[in-house]
């Protein structure tokens, strides 16, 4: 339904999509992307022929990330079966397939559900390897499989690190008495793939983009423990917002939603702890992909931050049904409908949140529909005035509807005044419409934009955002007549008084860097 569906594609997206249509494929997977973007070559390569095949629309491109994500149910239920069964296992198949996280991840132009996928690929393999460690031919191919996904997908790379360590490890414990050539040809063709890709991610990784993502993420890197209490419980409170974030995705911010991912949380930490002492290697191999994220946020490799770690939350909601397994199997016969009972409401918050809540297809920046009107309600003449947080869009959709011409504004977070002066050369033109989406994070610049708009000129026309969207979800664009003197003689630039530009919250300046809340 996601798919299908066809949503518009939202900011973060549409920078990749730029990207992915006006580079060759060659110069795609060989130089640092434009706007501030990253993403694995393989991924960008298969979303490139996706595109060339299916066309350069929401159904081409997303093709990647949809057929990954339809890979992740299938590889979760072959991962969850090791470790659950009976309700346990229909209860976690559930979570995973009605994660509000996933369904929206599953269809952007993203490498996240493709993080999901190979982690879960990646951790499928070396439970089979565990199975059959004698097994050469096995061994071989799950190298050669295993090593292919680390092309699509950053975490995967330390994820196999991981798993190549536990392996190893159970095997110089145990000290079996067949040959470790399986073993050493898994780790081998892993090793290699592992080199390879990170050879290839160098120029892809470098440049501007590098140092916007350190900026924008930098508190998703783990703090040094001698930073005090916060530096302490950086770990618990990350692996809660992991949980959290699968479970409900935005919803985790609800009233109900620390309820649910306590509840979660608690069985989890039951779920490992009998997961440990029954199969213990099964559970290390299940919880690579997660101590791979803290690893990597420690190293300050990638940071463990909700989109960027969804690879991160599916062995906690595993190991949360693990508990509720467990806790099922302590309790006496009679009772033990209580703790199925329990999954069950749990798991049913995020199918009720999928449902009723966010109803797929998710809706988010819905600029397509909005210059969709604006183009049938053009004239000639009129003058269209982008807010730099709509720009990609204008790009993308704007020029195929045969827009074009527009001015944009700067980024000027924190200097309203300046988005004035870029407004006040249209003065005298009797139809300038504003088109707006993505606004920053912590203002309310569109509505300091409208408010000098509604100053010097009279609105004539307005496009509403078509999902009643607001905040940085919104899409919109309005009319103004901006040719009436009187009403151009009441504000200037420099003496227009507006309403105040921020929220409070955390806000994002322009370079990325992330200023705390009030």
């Amino acid at each position: 339904m996601e798919y299908l569906g066809r949503p518009s594609f939202w900011f973060d997206e549409l920078a990749v999509v730029l990207n992915i249509q006006e580079r060759g494929l060659a110069d795609l997977v060989s130089r640092p992307l434009a706007r501030f973007q990253m993403a694995p070559a393989a991924f960008l390569a298969s979303v490139k022929v996706g595109s060339e095949l299916l066309g350069m629309d929401e159904i081409g491109l997303r093709i990647v990330p949809w057929l990954s994500a339809l890979a992740g149910v299938f590889l979760f239920w072959r991962v969850a079966v090791r470790m659950l069964a009976g309700a346990p296992l229909l209860l976690a198949l559930s979570l995973f397939s009605v994660s509000p996280s996933l369904i929206w991840y599953s269809c952007n132009v993203k490498p996240y559900s493709g993080d999901v996928a190979a982690t879960l690929l990646l951790v499928l393999l070396s439970l089979r390897f565990q199975e059959r460690p004698q097994d050469r031919r096995s061994a071989v191919g799950a190298g050669a499989i295993g090593g292919a996904a680390l092309f699509f997908s950053y975490p995967a790379v330390v994820a196999a690190g991981v798993l190549g360590l536990i392996l190893a490890w159970r095997w110089l414990r145990d000290r079996p008495r067949g040959s470790p050539a399986p073993l050493l040809w898994l780790g081998t063709l892993w090793a290699i793939a592992a080199l390879a890709a990170g050879l290839v991610s160098v120029p892809l990784t470098a440049g501007d983009a590098a140092a916007y993502m350190r900026r924008f993420w930098a508190q998703d890197f783990m703090p040094a423990p001698w930073e005090g209490l916060a530096g302490l419980l950086w770990i618990p409170d990350r692996l809660f917002a992991a949980l959290g974030f699968h479970l409900l995705f935005i919803a985790r911010e609800w009233a109900f939603g620390p309820f649910v991912a306590g509840a979660c949380a608690a069985l989890a930490c039951l779920g490992v702890f009998a997961s440990f002492r029954t199969s213990p290697w099964v559970a290390a191999l299940i919880a690579a992909p997660t101590l791979s994220a803290l690893l990597a946020a420690a190293v300050r490799l990638l940071p463990l931050g909700l989109r960027v770690s969804l690879h991160a939350g599916w062995p906690l909601a595993l190991f949360a049904m693990a508990g509720l397994q467990a806790l099922r199997r302590a309790l006496p016969d009679r009772a033990r409908w209580a703790p199925v009972a329990l999954g069950a409401l749990v798991a049913s918050v995020p199918a009720a949140l999928v449902l009723v809540a966010y109803r797929p297809p998710f809706h988010h920046q819905e600029s397509r529909p909005v210059l969709e009107e604006l183009a049938r309600r053009w004239r000639p003449g009129d003058t269209l005035f982008v807010y730099y947080g709509g720009r990609y869009a204008a790009e993308f959709y704007g020029r195929r509807l045969g827009l074009s011409g527009w001015d944009r504004s700067g980024c000027h977070r924190g200097e309203p005044r300046q988005y004035f002066r870029e407004i006040d050369h249209l003065r005298g033109r009797a139809r300038v419409w504003l088109f707006y989406t993505h606004a920053a994070e912590g203002y309310r610049e569109p509505a300091v934009i409208r408010s000098y708009l509604e100053t010097i000129g009279t609105e004539r026309d307005r496009i509403p955002d078509p999902f009643g969207s607001l905040g940085q979800s919104e899409a919109a664009a309005y009319l103004y007549d901006l040719s009436d003197p009187g009403r151009l003689a009441a504000a200037t630039w420099t003496t227009h008084r507006f309403p105040e530009p921020t929220t409070g919250g955390p806000r994002i300046l322009c370079d990325g860097t992330w200023i705390p809340g009030q």
